[in-house]
């Protein structure tokens, strides 16, 4: 038998324990029609997990504000010490979320820290 390492429950300064995050990869259209299934996925990891959650959305086609009310509980679910964050959004879903007032979900983007045109 290996022996494993156990996560550190050491949390850091912000609180969090150092644990690899789980990675969730969405694919295609998010509507009303996919919100609750895609709800009870979320559920599993959000009780069982130890670590942050990234939800991948670089495979979504198409995203409507089910998709943001989803994430939104989903993160109301875990715990304080975890966090969720969306990854590989697209320029038109980072404009939903942040017109539904979830931008704070967001990851980073690359293009929003290149400089901004000047303009005369």
């Amino acid at each position: 038998m290996t022996p494993q390492l156990a996560p550190s429950t050491t949390p850091d300064a912000r609180g969090r324990c150092p644990v690899d995050p789980e990675v969730i990869s969405l694919r295609g259209e998010h509507d009303v029609a996919t919100a609750a299934s895609l709800a009870e996925m979320l559920a599993e990891p959000v009780a069982s997990g130890q670590g942050d959650l990234i939800v991948d959305l670089s495979g979504v086609a198409y995203l409507d504000s089910s998709l943001v009310t989803v994430m939104i509980r989903t993160q109301e679910l875990m715990t304080p010490s975890r966090s969720l964050t969306l990854g590989g959004c697209s320029p038109m879903a980072r404009r939903v979320f942040r017109l539904c007032g979830a931008g704070d979900l967001l990851g980073p983007d690359v293009t929003e820290t290149a400089e901004a045109p000047v303009s005369a």
